[in-house]
């Protein structure tokens, strides 16, 4: 499978900031991660996201705190897609 999102994050401010890639490939998603967004989304609770989102893409308790709304609602449409396209079983 393909890496069907890309965001770069920028971590710090002024000369100290440094950026950073974070991508998505669908193929890397666990059926444990995928069991944890499903009892996150139901909770309905953002605290209950950030583990996941940390998990998902690597991301240290900095790099989580410096994402952005925009970046957090960009991953937050990412994810149910690359979790459709994982579990998708093509034709044989």
């Amino acid at each position: 499978m393909a890496t069907i999102f890309r965001l770069t994050i920028t971590i710090g401010k002024g000369e100290a900031a440094r950026e950073r890639e974070i991508s998505l490939d669908p193929g890397d998603i666990s059926m444990g991660l995928l069991e944890d967004l499903q009892s996150a989304s139901s909770a309905g609770d953002m605290g209950s996201m950030k583990p996941i989102i940390s998990e998902l893409f690597g991301l240290t308790n900095e790099e989580y705190r410096a994402l952005t709304i925009k970046q957090f609602i960009e991953i937050a449409a990412a994810i149910p897609r690359a979790v459709n396209e994982a579990s998708t079983i093509p034709n044989a």
